[in-house]
């Protein structure tokens, strides 16, 4: 049997929802439309194929399978709406069978409303391309994921210890105590910055320190000094929390196979920029993405909470500011 229209809302358990998209696309008549809601993992994952992940398997090849069939995408927080208590949104996919003509996807995030090329486009950061440009740039650099600690290192001599989280615990609107204001006033959510420093323990220490449950903590390792200019980096510096805001995609920590170390001083933004010959459109794209992360910027606060709580108007307003101030457009 073929069907002119489905609505579907399939079951979350891991990639089955995809299965089931895949399937009432089999089912449509050729002129047919599916409108279908469900996790929006698959869309907002960037992780790169040398992470062999789900990414590189199983959401690409499938996204390449879609462009140009794909009418409109909003990704939400729909909890409220569902009574759930989802880590990741909720996104809404408009399918047709007939290929559009201008391939233009109507793209709605947490209320900004914005027309992409590309399925791929459909993130929270932006153009895929500029995305992808940025980590080919850094991909090469020594990072942070060789200088946690394990057992080839932590014998070393004169190596000390600065705590950080592998897991980021829940992934909802944060109270005061889950808030972190980083060296330029800014505050942002804990979970943007403890997959590199743990965001209330911040203390070098010279032996291994030990969690609140008496269990020795993740690290990451190095001299003194050098601990000493990571803590800066990360709390400083624009490039390691744009990373962290990208690869917080659920409740794991995603980021350290691809922050730079940076350890030998004490950088400036425009120093680390010229480091990796980002052009003015990937610096724009670094620089819209933290700020439009601010823990009190309206486009957050929709994200951690609902659409009962910021207006699409306010989200919009908010969004084209930044669009004017960090222009990413070629």
């Amino acid at each position: 049997m073929k069907f002119d229209y489905i609505v579907a809302n399939p079951p979350y358990n891991k990639t089955l929802h995809l299965d089931v998209f895949k399937k009432c696309i089999d089912t449509l008549n050729d002129n047919g439309e599916l409108v279908i809601i469900e996790p929006a993992t698959w869309l907002i994952d960037l992780k790169d194929a040398s992470t062999r992940s789900n990414a590189y398997k199983l959401y690409a090849p499938f996204k390449k399978e879609l462009e140009g069939h794909i009418k409109s995408i909003e990704i939400e927080n729909r909890n409220d709406d569902f009574s759930t208590s989802m880590i990741v949104p909720f996104s809404i996919v408009h399918y047709s069978k007939v290929p559009s003509m201008d391939k233009q996807i109507e793209f709605t995030c947490f209320g900004n409303k914005t027309y992409i090329d590309s399925i791929f486009d459909a993130n929270f950061i932006g153009k895929k391309d500029i995305i992808d440009s940025i980590f080919n740039k850094i991909k090469s650099h020594d990072c942070v994921n060789n200088h946690i600690l394990n057992s080839r290192n932590k014998n070393k001599e004169n190596i000390s210890y600065i705590r950080y989280r592998d897991i980021s615990g829940r992934h909802s609107y944060p109270s005061n105590a889950d808030k972190i204001k980083i060296n330029d006033g800014r505050y942002f959510y804990s979970t943007y910055i403890l997959p590199l420093i743990h965001h209330k323990d911040q203390q070098i220490y010279f032996t291994q320190p030990k969690n609140a449950k008496g269990k020795p903590s993740e690290c990451v390792v190095g001299t003194y000094q050098e601990l000493i200019n990571y803590k800066h980096y990360v709390l400083s510096n624009n490039l390691p929390l744009f990373i962290n805001i990208c690869m917080t995609i659920d409740q794991n920590n995603n980021s350290l196979k691809y922050v730079p170390w940076l350890v030998d001083k004490q950088y400036t933004d425009d120093e680390i920029y010229k480091m990796f010959n980002f052009t003015q459109q990937e610096i724009n794209l670094i620089e819209k993405t933290v700020r439009k992360f601010e823990y009190t910027s309206p486009f957050f606060i929709r994200h951690m909470t609902s659409i009962n709580r910021v207006s699409d108007k306010e989200v919009q307003n908010f969004c084209d500011e930044l669009d004017k101030r960090y222009p990413t457009n070629k």
